[in-house]
């Protein structure tokens, strides 16, 4: 059986698991930018290691809440498909290895395609997300790629 490290973060008070390859890394909440008419789940536009990327509200994407930004939130870095994205979370908490991933029914992936499956770990239950599917079900997302591409997000004023 193979071992598959993840990634574990908090939002809204569950616990999430996205695979260690996918992970470019987990900075702190710094500025942002402030993009007018875009997405809700969209927090804005931060500059991570020279890189301007667009940074995703994982608790409006999966609970249709604002997250609130305080001292323990961290911006996890994911490599999905051709964009590297940001995916702002409650807390980053640990890497773990896990042998056995349950997968979820058939309607549950109709309404979250991105959730990979159940994990069972120390009387703990987390749920794997698919970085590159959780970004692919996100509306609007190319047109926030073609103005990373222009640049023209650079106009904006960090927040």
């Amino acid at each position: 059986m193979e071992t598959i490290k993840l990634v574990v973060f908090e939002v809204n008070g569950e616990e999430y698991g996205i695979a260690v390859q996918d992970v470019i890394s987990i900075e702190k909440v710094e500025k942002r930018t402030m993009i007018p008419n875009m997405p809700e789940y969209l927090y804005g536009m931060a500059k991570v290691r020279e890189e301007l990327i667009p940074v995703i509200d994982t608790k409006y994407v999966f609970y249709r809440e604002l997250l609130e930004v305080n001292e323990k939130s961290k911006v996890i870095v994911v490599q999905s498909n051709d964009l590297p994205v940001g995916l702002m979370v409650d807390d980053a908490k640990e890497i773990i290895d896990v042998n056995e991933i349950k997968p979820i029914n058939e309607i549950a992936v109709y309404k979250t395609p991105f959730v990979a499956g159940v994990i069972h770990y120390n009387d703990r239950l987390i749920t794997q997300i698919k970085v590159s599917d959780l970004v692919s079900a996100l509306e609007e997302l190319e047109k926030i790629k073609e103005l990373i591409e222009t640049e023209e997000v650079e106009n904006y004023t960090e927040t």
